[in-house]
C-alpha cells in the first residue's frame, strides 16, 4: 500500500478498566489502529483476551515496563530494577541513573512480559516502552531491537519528528536526546526491524486538541508514521496512580471526532499497524 499509512497508537492498555475502555471506543468509534499492554500489570491478561475479543482487528503489542508497578518475574531474579518495596524504580530514578539496571535482569522482564501476551494467544504487533525507558541508554534499546529480531514484530521510532531539541531536553538529560536523535534510527535500519519511518509524539497535554491534531494530519506526505496516544476514562483508581486522567477523556473526545475521521478519509490516510509494514 502506498500513500500515506498511520499507526495511531494507544499506550498504556491494561493501566486500568477505565483506560480500556476509553482505548477500546478509540479504535471502535475513531482513529485508534493499535495499542499496547502493560503486561505487568493487574488483571492484563484477562484484558487483552477481552479486547481481542471484542475488537479483533485492534492490533496489540507490549509497553515494556521497568518504572511502573511490579515486575511479573520473582523479586530476588530481578534485584536491580526494584526498590525496598519491590516496586519498580522510578522514571527520574532511572532516567538519572540507568546503569543501576543489569541488563540480564531487564530482559529476564521483558521477555516475560513479552510472553505474558503470547500466552494469552494474541499475536505481537510491535514493542515499545513505558516512559520510553528504552532510550535511557544504548544497551537498553538494542536489547528491545534484539526482542523485536527474537519475536519478530515492529518496534516505535523513539525520535519524534514533531518535538525540537530543547522540548526533549526539557525530559531528557542531553545524552539521552543525542542518542534519540542521532542514534537510534541508524541502529533499526541495521537491525532491519520494522518501524515507521516517523514518530509523532506530540498530542498529549496541552496540544492534544482537534486544532493540533488536524495541523499534524494535513502536514503529513506520502511514508509511514505512528501517532502516539493516551486515550481513556478517568476514574479515582487512575486518579491515585496517574497525573494523566481527565486529559484522557479529551484525547478521546478528539480520537472519535467525526470531522476528524473525515479528514482522514480526505487526505487519503490509511490506517495501518506495525506489522502490515510488512507489506508495504
Amino acid at each position: 500500500m502506498s500513500g500515506i499509512q498511520l499507526i495511531v497508537n494507544a499506550d498504556d492498555f491494561a493501566r486500568s478498566p477505565s483506560v480500556n475502555r476509553g482505548i477500546l471506543k478509540a479504535h471502535q468509534n475513531g482513529l485508534v489502529s493499535t495499542t499496547t499492554a502493560m503486561m505487568n500489570l493487574k488483571d492484563a491478561r484477562p484484558a487483552v483476551v477481552q479486547a481481542q475479543a471484542a475488537a479483533p482487528d485492534l492490533a496489540i503489542g507490549v509497553h515494556l515496563n521497568i518504572t511502573f508497578g511490579k515486575p511479573l518475574s520473582s523479586p530476588e531474579k530481578v534485584a536491580s530494577l526494584i526498590d525496598s518495596t519491590g516496586s519498580f524504580h522510578s522514571f527520574r530514578d532511572l532516567i538519572a541513573n540507568p546503569d543501576k539496571l543489569e541488563l540480564r535482569e531487564v530482559e529476564r522482564e521483558w521477555r516475560n512480559q513479552i510472553e505474558a501476551l503470547l500466552d494469552a494467544n494474541i499475536q505481537l504487533d510491535h514493542l515499545d516502552s513505558h516512559h520510553h525507558s528504552a532510550v535511557f541508554s544504548e544497551a537498553l534499546f538494542l536489547l528491545l531491537l534484539d526482542l523485536a529480531g527474537e519475536y519478530d514484530c515492529g518496534v516505535r521510532n523513539p525520535n519524534p519528528s514533531d518535538i525540537d531539541s530543547s522540548s526533549l531536553n526539557s525530559l531528557y538529560p542531553e545524552g539521552i536526546t543525542s542518542f534519540i536523535q542521532q542514534a537510534s534510527e541508524p541502529l533499526m535500519r541495521a537491525r532491519a526491524v520494522p518501524h515507521p519511518e516517523q514518530f509523532l509524539a506530540s498530542f498529549f497535554g496541552d496540544t492534544a486538541t482537534k486544532d493540533h491534531l488536524s495541523m499534524l494530519l494535513r502536514r503529513l506526505s506520502p511514508g509511514t508514521y505512528e501517532l502516539m496516544c493516551h486515550p481513556g476514562f478517568a476514574d479515582d483508581e487512575l486518579a491515585l496512580t496517574s497525573s494523566y486522567d481527565h486529559q484522557r477523556e479529551k484525547e478521546l473526545e478528539v480520537l472519535i471526532d467525526d470531522e476528524i475521521k473525515s479528514l482522514t478519509q480526505e487526505l487519503n490516510i490509511h490506517p495501518a499497524t506495525f506489522q502490515s509494514l510488512r507489506t508495504s
